[in-house]
């Protein structure tokens, strides 16, 4: 066995989506940014379900949600099926000494998922700081072994509910921060307006306090001599909470945080314009050690595309399903899309969807909420669209569906031909109907 394999460490956050200075946002991330600069960022990765239990199977898999069965939250009663093998079983087979610090939103029981090092013990260990302090110590323990490593460290943050200061963990945003109202980002698909600013800011404070904890990790693991033969990942479950963002399939809801390094094999200051699916990122990672990729891996590896190696396909489309999560609208709001580099098209199975509201529709904003902050809209009351399809490079906001243009027609009809074969040659469970509910048996009906 060759033990110059690299070690890995895969760092993921919630709910960011790419709110960070180096996908060109005003945000406060000096460190990510800098380490943007230092490998590979990627800046058309999405994941491939937007709810933050089913995006972080699809990664672990290398298999969509309805393929793993993972299409639930871990906090409404789904988890990762016991015979479902994801990465951890990989490379522990392997030989990898696999551990995992702070948050993991794959198992009722952290100890399911099968490292052989688990640090979770207490509901303080999810948070970035802990976790990392955990990981740092792993690093010293294990910087002169000669087996490699893949250490897996996730976070609470920046999940909205420990920024928006309504819900129980409300006290983190002294931890946090907030930044300053007139130089918060707003992003274009939310009104501009003071409650939302407000939100905004407390946000991109959460963003900052991340951002730090990021930069102690990369100079524990430069520090302890690892930087030349660690892959590091930094990545995130889906795009940010609001209106048309988290829990949609818009791009605000699919886009992910994506960049690696690793020195000498990486070339720094790589931007990879390909469309990439996070069910990518396990068998890029697997051929990164020296591992076999399962022949049922949907996802393909990419090792070669930022490593100057064998040429690769790039993907001419990516697909992404939505099935149980909760929120403003439905828990179970199923909808399957396709994207390419130029178009976007959405199908909307619901037995009565309703439409997201656009910034420049939305009729009041509620100056306060009880709960998430995305109860500053109204409920949504207009009927959504059983297709939707936009030109993203023309409308990167999606703000204008084209699905009835005529002028579109046969793009829309190549796109949902594609979509249609993919859920046929996935046994996509919804072409039988209704998804049940791990949680209620079956989906809740408005």
């Amino acid at each position: 066995m060759n033990d110059n394999r690299p070690n890995i460490l895969y760092m993921v956050c919630h709910d960011l989506g790419r709110t960070l200075g180096c996908y060109g946002k005003p945000v406060t991330s000096p460190n990510l940014d800098r380490f943007a600069n230092q490998g590979a960022l990627f800046t058309t990765a999405f994941c491939s379900s937007p709810a933050c239990s089913p995006s972080r199977g699809c990664a672990m898999t290398g298999q969509t949600a309805h393929t793993n069965g993972l299409m639930g939250l871990v906090n409404r009663g789904w988890s990762m099926p016991e015979s479902t093998r994801t990465i951890v079983d990989y490379l522990n087979d392997a030989g990898y000494l696999t551990a995992h610090f702070g948050l993991q939103h794959e198992q009722h029981s952290a100890a399911a998922n099968r490292y052989q090092v688990e640090g979770y013990r207490q509901r303080s260990d999810l948070y970035a700081e802990n976790a990392v302090d955990q990981a740092i110590e792993f690093l010293e323990v294990h910087k002169n072994t000669s087996r490699p490593f893949y250490l897996n460290v996730g976070t609470l943050e920046v999940h909205c509910s420990q920024w928006q200061g309504k819900l129980d963990n409300g006290e983190r945003l002294s931890v946090y921060g907030t930044e300053a109202l007139d130089r918060v980002y707003v992003p274009r698909v939310f009104p501009d307006v003071p409650q939302v600013r407000r939100e905004m800011a407390k946000f991109q404070g959460a963003i900052r306090f991340l951002d730090g904890q990021f930069g102690r990790l990369m100079a524990a693991v430069d520090g302890a001599g690892l930087a030349d033969n660690t892959i590091v990942v930094f990545t995130t479950d889906h795009g940010m909470a609001g209106m048309r963002a988290k829990m949609t399939l818009y791009d605000l809801g699919v886009e992910n945080a994506l960049m690696i390094r690793l020195p000498g094999r990486i070339a720094a200051g790589q931007r990879i314009d390909d469309l990439v699916a996070n069910i990518d990122l396990m068998p890029t990672l697997l051929e990164a050690a020296g591992a076999e990729i399962p022949p049922q891996v949907q996802g393909r590896s990419f090792w070669g595309r930022i490593t100057g190696g064998s040429a690769v396909d790039s993907r001419s489309e990516i697909f992404t399903e939505r099935n149980y999560h909760g929120g403003v609208i439905s828990h179970y709001d199923p909808m399957r899309a396709v994207r390419t580099d130029r178009y976007h098209y959405i199908r909307n199975f619901g037995d009565d969807p309703r439409e997201y509201w656009l910034p420049q529709d939305v009729p009041y904003m509620n100056e306060d909420y009880a709960d998430w902050w995305d109860y500053l809209w109204p409920q949504p009351a207009l009927p959504r669209s059983r297709e939707e399809l936009f030109d993203v490079v023309a409308d990167p906001d999606e703000f204008t569906n084209l699905a009835d243009d005529p002028g579109y027609a046969q793009i829309k009809a190549d796109l949902a031909s594609k979509l249609e074969h993919w859920m046929e040659e996935t046994a996509d469970p919804l072409l039988r109907g209704d998804i049940p509910d791990k949680l209620h048996g079956w989906p809740e009906k408005p």
